[in-house]
């Protein structure tokens, strides 16, 4: 009994049949990697948002209204904020000494979010949109000065949008429109209307603080 040979059609066939499971591999390894990467970029984002506001959150339970050759205690707009704090644990009978800085700013331009402390800059969160607000007592206002306003805000509030890459946004986006741009003046930043992915307030105490001695 002879052995019948495989056709040239058979051939063709299995090697259609291998190169389309192969394509199919390639293709879900590739999602899979893409995936695993967007994951691990999103989880970094969030540590970053999550280390500026444990940060912002203990330097403003030590905050004060001002301190001498300092300059105000907080002193913030929509996309940067200074805050002076304490920084000695204290012991009965001592009193207040170092004072420590810590400024968090985001350009939206830029989409970055940024933190200065302990004379240190560091990146917390690259592709990200970050929004401060201050609270006065009775409404949320867009900038604060502890020092001119003799108080401390009620309130702090931290927004911060994760966006797409740089690379992934439209053209017409990573640069303001001239027709916002006014006497050499930057466009007002614009915010995503959608719901911020980290959004913490969070509550000053001794909001009518008086200055540091």
């Amino acid at each position: 009994m002879t052995r019948r040979a495989f056709t040239i059609v058979e051939v063709l066939a299995a090697l259609g049949l291998l190169t389309m499971l192969v394509g199919l591999m390639t293709s879900t390894m590739a999602s899979m990697t893409h995936r695993s990467a967007w994951v691990h970029d999103r989880s970094e984002r969030q540590l970053g948002a999550s280390i500026a506001i444990d940060r912002l959150a203990t330097a403003l339970r030590t905050t004060m209204v001002e301190a001498p050759e300092a300059g105000a205690g907080i002193r913030g707009t929509e996309s940067s904020i200074t805050v002076l704090s304490r920084t000695s644990a204290l012991r009965p009978g001592e009193t207040p000494s170092d004072l420590a800085s810590l400024t968090l700013r985001c350009d939206p331009s830029d989409r970055a979010l940024d933190a200065t402390w302990e004379d240190e800059s560091h990146m917390l969160a690259h592709d990200a949109i970050a929004r401060f607000r201050y609270h006065d007592g009775t409404a949320w206002r867009d900038t604060f000065d502890s020092r001119a306003s003799g108080r401390l805000p009620g309130a702090v509030e931290l927004s911060v949008w994760f966006t797409a890459p740089a690379e992934e946004q439209p053209a017409n986006s990573a640069e303001p429109n001239q027709s916002d741009v006014a006497d050499g003046e930057p466009a007002q930043p614009e915010y995503p209307e959608r719901a911020p992915d980290r959004l913490r307030v969070i509550a000053v105490p001794d909001p009518a603080g008086e200055a540091t001695p």
